[in-house]
């Protein structure tokens, strides 16, 4: 099953911002700057676009396939640095990026090898990559699988694994620097931004369920919501640097 992100691009950008634990690892590992020229590939409706814009007054540019959250991102960003690309076609001549990271978005590449290749192309010589993505063990650990159980094996299939990331990377001739994981635990209640995200079926992996299931689950979940139950709650990241070294 297709996820259709026009549909989705509305809801999106109502109930999804950025994470500050994303971007503050992302400005760690990246070091943005103001002399900068940055490539979010896979940016959405652009919110770390905007992010990075506001805090580095650097050069940012973005791709994105989704018509509808390409428009968004535009509106955020002046429109000529938004455009329309995927893995196979980045629309940028060769070198001309420094910094370039990708937010939630490898998961659904699966000719992750063609991605290296050509994002390596635009990259200039000695650009930093990050990738910001989940491990097993990260997917396995959130608290709303209890309500949705089917999405573990579902996610487990789409995520990349770690060490295959790593792998792939090099073997298109990225230079693997360094793997970064975030854990947070907070003992809380469903918040009402992240119910709303999955009324809206902003979470992705929601939209791959099987209906019955899903109504089920929300079910219960707007139950405990309504409760204000807490649950231990646990979250994180897995962040991957490469770069690029010397032609040879």
């Amino acid at each position: 099953m297709k996820i259709d992100y026009d549909e989705l691009a509305d809801s999106y950008e109502e109930t999804r911002n950025f994470e500050p634990i994303i971007y503050e690892i992302l400005s760690y590992l990246l070091h943005p700057t103001k002399e900068d020229r940055i490539l979010d590939f896979g940016c959405g409706t652009g919110n770390y676009l905007k992010k990075f814009s506001v805090d580095y007054d650097a050069s940012i540019y973005g791709v994105e396939p989704s018509p509808h959250m390409r428009r968004i991102a535009q509106k955020k960003i002046s429109a000529d640095h938004i455009l329309d690309g995927n893995h196979l076609h980045i629309p940028f001549a060769n070198n001309q990026f420094n910094k370039i990271y990708c937010t939630d978005v490898i998961h659904h590449i699966e000719q992750l090898d063609l991605c290296f290749k050509n994002l390596l192309h635009t990259a200039q010589t000695g650009a930093k990559f990050c990738i910001c993505t989940e491990s097993s063990q990260q997917l396995a650990e959130k608290y709303w699988i209890k309500y949705f159980p089917s999405i573990v094996q579902v996610d487990l299939k789409r995520f990349h694994q770690i060490e295959s990331i790593e792998q792939t990377g090099e073997a298109a001739g990225w230079i693997y620097k360094t793997t970064l994981q975030t854990e947070s635990t907070v003992l809380d209640s469903i918040s009402p931004n992240f119910m709303e995200r999955v009324r809206k079926k902003t979470l992705s992996v929601l939209n791959l369920i099987p209906d019955e299931e899903y109504e089920k689950g929300i079910s219960r979940m707007d139950k405990d919501y309504q409760n204000k139950m807490v649950f231990r709650q646990q979250e994180g990241y897995t962040f991957l640097l490469f770069e690029k070294g010397m032609p040879l």
